[in-house]
């Protein structure tokens, strides 16, 4: 399944908070902040390899930057760390997680 069907297919509300679980370079923060600006509040990244969550970041703000008046969710942040010690559950209402690694 494609990416922003599978968000459209959640019926994102106002005020939702998107959370990627190993964001890895942050696409699936930029596409979900562009995509659902109008009722997302937040778009939160957590990734376990710091190498990997600084470029995250760095591509998510200057992605956004790029987007001007484009409708984007404003409150983005990438998280570095093991996300059983980071609280991204408080407030989540759209947990997404794609991994190589599931079989």
């Amino acid at each position: 399944m494609k990416f922003i069907p599978l968000l459209e297919a959640l019926e994102p509300r106002k005020g939702d908070v998107f959370w990627d679980l190993g964001c890895g370079s942050g696409r699936a923060l930029v596409v979900a902040s562009l995509v659902f600006g109008r009722v997302l509040t937040q778009v939160n990244g957590v990734e376990y390899l710091e190498g990997l969550a600084k470029i995250a970041g760095e591509c998510v703000s200057k992605s956004l930057a790029l987007a001007g008046e484009w409708p984007h969710v404003e409150d983005s942040k990438v998280y570095t760390g093991d996300l059983l010690k980071i609280d991204w559950w408080t407030g989540a209402n759209i947990i997404f997680i794609a991994n190589v690694l599931f079989g």
